[in-house]
């Protein structure tokens, strides 16, 4: 594959000069209205060892000097540009949601089978442990990491877990506490502002959701 010759040779910040390379397109399914995140895990595994295979066999051709794996969603092409000097965690970012498949699964069956404090205490796990593997990606923030640690330590005073949630990047945590612990709440929200000069928010209540609106099921 041959990309045409640019019109100017850039000699700038911004530079671009003629290329080549190869380009090969690995599918994720045969059915192509599934997204990674529907996969089975056994299928993101064999899915992995492909690109696994793939990029030794490209990296080992003595023509190709950089091999880039992304996903091309149509218009919307997933590609950036990789600084070669910033450590990238692959590795974290490819098993949060291989592993975040089976813990919302976990976190699911525990509360269609409630049977009290022990099992508020594994959902409480289940919460830090989302919350650690979704940080190790590179995409949470020191607020709410924060945030977290000061929930952990007050596991006692009737918090059972805690973990980042919003649109990425942090701002907000969900935490799961007995009812009446809206004071060790208040008592986090202090030490948060004490250590770091932010006053945060707390947002608390329920609703009855979608028992009294219902729910559309698709598929």
């Amino acid at each position: 594959m041959e990309a045409p010759t640019p019109p100017v040779i850039g000699s700038g910040v911004y530079r671009n000069r003629p290329a080549q390379g190869i380009a090969r397109v690995v599918c994720y399914s045969p059915r192509h209205d599934l997204s990674l995140a529907q996969l089975k895990i056994c299928e993101i595994e064999e899915l992995i060892t492909a690109w696994q295979r793939e990029y030794v066999d490209l990296g080992g051709r003595p023509d190709i000097d950089h091999v880039l794996i992304f996903e091309n969603k149509g218009e919307v092409v997933g590609v950036s540009s990789v600084d070669p000097m910033v450590e990238y965690p692959v590795l974290a970012a490819t098993r949060h949601p291989i592993y975040e498949h089976p813990r919302v699964n976990s976190f699911a069956a525990i509360l269609k089978n409630w049977k009290g404090d022990e099992q508020a205490r594994k959902l409480g796990e289940l919460m830090y442990e989302s919350h650690v593997s979704y940080s190790e990606c590179g995409l949470g923030s020191d607020g709410t990491d924060a945030l977290v640690a000061f929930v952990r330590a007050s596991a006692e005073d009737g918090l059972y877990g805690a973990k980042i949630t919003g649109g990425g990047s942090g701002g907000t945590v969900a935490v799961l506490g007995r009812r009446g612990a809206g004071e060790t709440v208040c008592k986090v929200a202090a030490c948060y502002r004490e250590q770091t000069g932010y006053e945060p928010a707390i947002i608390s209540g329920s609703s009855p959701g979608s028992n009294a609106f219902g729910y559309l099921k698709i598929g």
